[in-house]
Formats: C-alpha cells, structure tokens, sequence
C-alpha cells in the first residue's frame, strides 16, 4: 500500500478531453466556475500548473485510445484553510492532485497508485509519501498517534 499525506481544504474535480482541454470544475457536490464564492479561485490556480498535465494527457489519451476523458482529483486549500473555509487571498492558494480517473465509455478507472507517483508527481503538486508497505495495525496505530516518520498535519 501507499498512503499520503492528507492536506485539509477543499476536493475538487476538474474534467479534461483532448477536444476542450480542461474545460470543467467541480467540488463534490456541484459544479464551479470563476464567480463562485468560496471556490472560484480554484480555477486560476490550477490553470497556472495544467499545462505539464494537457501536455501529457494530450500525449498518452489521444482518442485512439478510447480514453474519453480524464478527472483530476484533488485539494484546493491556503495557509489558512480548515474544514473547506479558506481565508486567504486567491494568489496565496494551492492545489495538489491526489489522484487521476480514466474515463472509458461508460465506465472508470483509477491511475494505480505508483503509475500515479511516476506519471503525474513530476508534473504538478501531489500530496507526499508518508508510508510505503503493508497495511498493518501497527501502521493504523502509527497513524491514530502521528507516530510516522514523517509529521502528519492532519
């Protein structure tokens, strides 16, 4: 298994086809776009890291390859966001991809988690690598007492 870090703002959804390019953003539970209150901003600060993404989606999911689409995952947060507030100015936030869904006809299907570290991790922010190994109760006791190697934040 491979855990990450949890970073505490907001998920967002962001949808990309090799026609339009990134052309769709999303929280959960409703879609967004530049005059929403709290998320708006989302969109100017993914823009300023997607074109390593566009390159290599455009690249690896042509249309032969019957990839539809593609969804990034991911958090949307500041220095100052908890629990999906964010209280910061938009040039002083972040978005770090978590995780990428292929898109095939009518069904998904999620990057792996190391074909995500190799493919996406040098492309745009991702989350860090707390642990690598078995999924143990030691390790959920590690995690319960922030007892890893690493620091949780969360």
């Amino acid at each position: 298994m491979i855990a990450f870090e949890k970073i505490d703002g907001s998920n967002i959804r962001v949808k990309w086809t090799a026609k339009k390019g990134f052309c769709l953003f999303g929280s959960r539970t409703q879609l967004i776009d530049e005059t929403h209150p709290h998320l708006g901003g989302v969109i100017k600060v993914f823009n300023k890291i997607s074109e390593p993404l566009h390159e290599y989606f455009s690249k690896e999911y042509k249309r032969s390859t019957k990839v539809d689409e593609v969804i990034v995952f991911g958090e949307y947060y500041g220095p100052n966001s908890f629990a999906g507030l964010h209280y910061d100015p938009v040039e002083e936030m972040m978005f770090s991809a978590f995780d990428v869904m292929l898109i095939y006809k009518s069904r998904g299907s999620f990057l792996l988690p190391q074909d995500f570290i190799k493919y996406i991790s040098p492309l745009v922010p991702t989350p860090k690598v707390v642990y690598e190994g078995n999924l143990t109760d030691q390790f959920v006791l590690d995690v319960r007492n922030n007892q890893l190697e690493v620091e949780l934040n969360e």
